[in-house]
């Protein structure tokens, strides 16, 4: 298949920019031809003053999205469109112009956006369900989205439209849920479960240390609050293992002067650094208090054979709990930092024990293979969505 790759890259780059990545280059690696369009957010800031009113006064259809994913399409001539961000810089009305055009329209979602402006259902320290789709006054008041009133405005209008073409629209042809909890909610809210599809994250699998050459625990994110970075360092106890935080983020400053002699801190790293910290610790902590998509750092620890501690809430609620996965309730920190103690501590049948459990996780949930299996289905999908709307065959 010719498959065009879509994203609007965040300003601070994350689990998703390593998603688009990796998911790219399996599809080559399958035989598929593979181009992508990335979009910095930050071109916003360069663009002329009344393009950027424009984008503003309706994120979810502008010139700018339609006219970026047309010359794409021109140009590539795609069979398919796999979107993932499309804000501020695509929005919806790209994806209609792909569909428009012919092109089947496959869309991502990695967070819960579409019910909560913030995307993590996280408010103050604790879980908030105050809003839910077309429904986000409250989310605007509160300046959910980058901290921000008018932009929370902007996010809400933006994100009702799309719930709009979800619910009752022409695209995307296929939504893809990281988790069936994600699928479950949306199914809830009114989106027809024809549209939607679950499809996990994948993850080449890696090597990892050997038992004998691991140690200490290893936390690997974003430093911000909805991670619950703050809680887990000041409750790492100062005769515990070594807890390497991996990651950067606004509660750096704050993490550091909460953390014991047993904590420290790499800052920003590469992908590939970040993966073998991972793969050389007997654990990896997970202590996020929001409801994410699904953990990138935690599909890495399983890749690697490495056992992952968490919170009982939203994506890692749904996975099956037992040697692989520990979970304890959220917001107890203390109980994280016991059972990670309890890893790094055990003896090495055990720990492999744990180790091969991961391993087998992947495998069956999170491979390479199973993840281009599942992105080939849905394309299939979509491009036999957009052939029988309209009777046109796919651009070739």
């Amino acid at each position: 298949m010719r498959i065009l790759v879509a994203h609007v890259a965040y300003r601070v780059p994350g689990g998703e920019e390593r998603v688009v990545e990796d998911e790219a280059r399996m599809l080559r690696s399958g035989g598929h031809t593979v181009r992508t369009l990335l979009v910095p957010s930050a071109t916003f800031d360069g663009l002329p003053v009344g393009e950027r009113v424009a984008i503003a006064s309706d994120a979810a259809r502008h010139e700018y999205g339609r006219q970026a994913i047309a010359e794409a399409i021109a140009a590539f001539r795609p069979e398919v469109a796999h979107f993932h961000n499309l804000y501020p810089l695509l929005g919806v009305g790209a994806m209609e112009e792909a569909a428009d055009r012919g092109v089947g329209v496959v869309r991502t979602l990695h967070n819960y956006r579409l019910s909560c402006l913030a995307g993590t259902h996280f408010y103050r320290g604790r879980a908030c369900f105050a809003c839910m789709p077309r429904r986000s006054a409250r989310g605007v008041l509160r300046a959910c989205y980058r901290g921000s009133r008018v932009q929370s405005w902007v996010m809400a209008k933006a994100t009702r439209q799309e719930m709009d073409a979800l619910t009752g629209g022409t695209v995307p042809h296929v939504a893809l849920c990281l988790t069936p909890f994600m699928r479950d909610r949306l199914v809830g809210f009114g989106v027809p479960a024809s549209r939607l599809a679950v499809h996990p994250t994948g993850m080449e699998a890696s090597a990892g240390e050997p038992c004998e050459d691991r140690s200490g625990a290893v936390f690997a994110g974003r430093l911000s609050e909805e991670k619950g970075i703050l809680g887990l360092v000041a409750a790492w106890p100062d005769d515990g293992p070594l807890l390497t935080v991996v990651g950067d983020g606004p509660q750096r400053a704050a993490a550091e002067r909460a953390a014991g002699p047993r904590v420290q801190f790499t800052g920003r790293v590469s992908a590939q650094e970040s993966v073998a910290l991972i793969g050389s610790a007997r654990c990896l902590v997970a202590p996020s208090l929001a409801l994410e998509g699904l953990p990138v750092a935690v599909l890495e620890a399983f890749a690697s054979g490495t056992p992952a501690i968490g919170y009982d809430v939203g994506a890692m609620a749904g996975m099956e709990a037992g040697a692989a996965l520990t979970l304890v309730s959220v917001g107890d920190p203390e109980a994280l930092a016991q059972a990670a103690g309890a890893l790094c501590d055990a003896d090495p049948a055990s720990w492999r024990d744990a180790s091969a459990a991961a391993r087998a996780m992947h495998a069956e949930r999170y491979s390479r293979e199973a993840s281009l299996a599942g992105l080939e289905a849905a394309y299939a999908r979509a491009i036999g969505a957009t052939r029988a709307s309209d009777g046109k065959g796919a651009l070739s």
